[in-house]
């Protein structure tokens, strides 16, 4: 694993899989494998984080990307749209961690055989504020620049 963080000046940022904009005041760090890339993102004097993982199958098998997301849907429950290509369901749990309350917003994009998971962890505490509303009308107008590499 290799970790690299800092601010882009140019805003964009990229793995061997994708590449993302992002605003100049988030900053970023990486977590890099071999089958996998996981970037963390995060607004300056925020508490909560956005992650993005790719995986690459090596087959898609006999199941198209929509079908992936609704076998997904299954699971998870939420919601299915299309955006940019990819089929994306999203939805919402909540979880503890370290006995905080936290809520994750996630959004699972599947297009081919690339699958991309999206999360968005904050507070529960602070999920009503306007600065945490605010971050996350940020991260949907970022999110879908997603670009496969």
């Amino acid at each position: 694993m290799v970790f690299l963080t800092g601010c882009s000046s140019r805003n964009e940022v990229k793995s061997k899989y994708f590449s993302i904009t992002i605003p100049h005041n988030w900053q970023h760090e990486w977590e890099k494998d071999v089958d996998y890339d996981t970037l963390m993102v995060w607004k300056d004097g925020s508490n909560s984080t956005l992650r993005i993982s790719s995986l690459v199958l090596e087959s898609t098998g006999n199941f198209s990307a929509e079908e992936n997301i609704q076998e997904d849907q299954q699971k998870y429950g939420g919601e299915i749209s299309q955006n940019n290509g990819f089929y994306v369901l999203s939805f919402e749990e909540e979880t503890t961690e370290n006995g905080v309350p936290l809520i994750i917003h996630f959004w699972l994009l599947d297009k081919s055989n690339q699958i991309f998971t999206i999360s968005f962890t904050m507070k529960k505490e602070e999920a009503n504020l306007t600065s945490t509303k605010a971050e996350m009308e940020e991260i949907k107008n970022f999110m879908f620049n997603l670009k496969i590499i």
